[in-house]
């Protein structure tokens, strides 16, 4: 991965100072950037770039960066989405070598996995349990998941961390579907 083309942007969302912004250690080959509407924040790694929110909730604000690298990072063929909380503890070129060799995109398994399996029903009977989205929406979306035929223990990620060539055609794709999904239902991953 020499080319000036592979070079990888490790990349994040704050809005409405939700989190602190992390210091990350220096790789080769790797940029970092914060798309972020707080004006005061200063970095030395990270490029800082402040972008007006367009909606009144910062998390939707924030997700849309997450979600949509293709419209932000174009020129980058690897991104590296990480939560503003998380600090890259391993050579990003590594892991882009590691997981996305034969795949165009690769999260980690959520921690309430079992076996290997995990649940988007369980999931979301957690999210309204503990309030971290308008209930009535998240029984509106489980419920349409349903009667698609969603299948149960279907497996979960977790959305701290995503890997991606962000411009390959299924994953732009893809990346719309999961926006529309937010835009329409629950904000959560």
């Amino acid at each position: 991965m020499n080319k000036k083309s592979d070079k990888i942007v490790v990349y994040t969302s704050i809005y409405g100072y939700k989190d602190l912004l992390m210091k990350q250690p220096k790789y080769p080959n790797v940029d970092y950037i914060c798309f972020t509407d707080c004006k005061d924040f200063k970095s030395k790694t990270w490029r800082i770039i402040i972008k007006n929110g367009f909606s009144s909730n910062p998390k939707l604000n924030a997700k849309m960066f997450k979600i949509l690298p293709h419209m932000f990072l174009s020129s980058y063929k690897y991104s590296i989405w990480i939560d503003g909380n998380v600090t890259c503890r391993q050579n990003p070129g590594l892991l882009i070598d590691r997981y996305l060799k034969t795949h165009n995109i690769a999260m980690f398994k959520h921690g309430r996995i079992v076996n290997g399996k995990g649940c988007i029903y369980e999931e979301a009977s957690a999210c309204i349990e503990f309030g971290l989205d308008d209930p009535d929406i998240i029984a509106r979306q489980i419920s349409r998941y349903k009667e698609q035929g969603y299948p149960e223990l279907n497996g979960l990620a977790v959305c701290r961390i995503i890997m991606r060539k962000h411009n390959e055609p299924e994953i732009i794709e893809a990346m719309k579907n999961w926006w529309y999904e937010i835009l329409d239902y629950s904000k959560r991953d």
